[in-house]
């Protein structure tokens, strides 16, 4: 982002390209907003977002700030319930406007919620957060090790889901 701030950083069709300026200003804009609800690094923060460029820059941005553990927008309210009791997350981030099972199970398991609502008059992927639903959780001590950028949920085909944390030094540099 420094030495070259207008190099593209990611493209969609009909949109604005995002540059690596832009990509700092949203990671800046991130940590800002997440710190605000009291998340820092070590937090898990769950996302169902579904594939376009917000997941993409959720993947690159989110990370920056607390663990981020990108989940399959196809489970049910009771998968769901299970996982966030599992991994006991601070925030559940999902779409604003989407009706989706994770929100029943946030509420259930007393997990606070943030709608992304996209930009789409902004670069490629930019977006915004906003708290919908404070919760007991946002309270909650770090619940992972914070060099974790990531969990990861296996599918869970042979028995339980396995959760695989991925550090920051181990994921890859291009």
């Amino acid at each position: 982002a420094r030495s070259q701030p207008t190099a593209p950083a990611l493209h969609a069709p009909g949109r604005t390209t995002l540059t690596y300026a832009d990509l700092a200003t949203q990671i800046s804009y991130v940590r800002q907003r997440l710190g605000s609800w009291g998340v820092v690094p070590g937090d898990v923060i769950v996302g169902i977002i579904p594939p376009r460029p917000e997941m993409a820059l959720a993947c690159a941005t989110i990370p920056a700030a607390a663990t981020f553990v990108p989940l399959s927008p196809s489970l049910t309210a009771d998968n769901y319930a299970e996982l966030l009791t599992r991994l006991r997350p601070k925030l559940v981030i999902v779409p604003s406007g989407l009706d989706h099972p994770v929100r029943a199970a946030a509420l259930r398991c007393g997990v606070a919620e943030a709608d992304l609502t996209p930009d789409l008059n902004a670069p490629a992927g930019m977006f915004t957060l906003d708290l919908i639903r404070q919760d007991q959780s946002l309270s909650r001590g770090v619940s992972a090790r914070p060099d974790w950028a990531f969990l990861l949920a296996t599918s869970g085909t042979t028995g339980r889901p396995k959760l695989v944390p991925k550090s920051h030094r181990r994921l890859p540099s291009y």
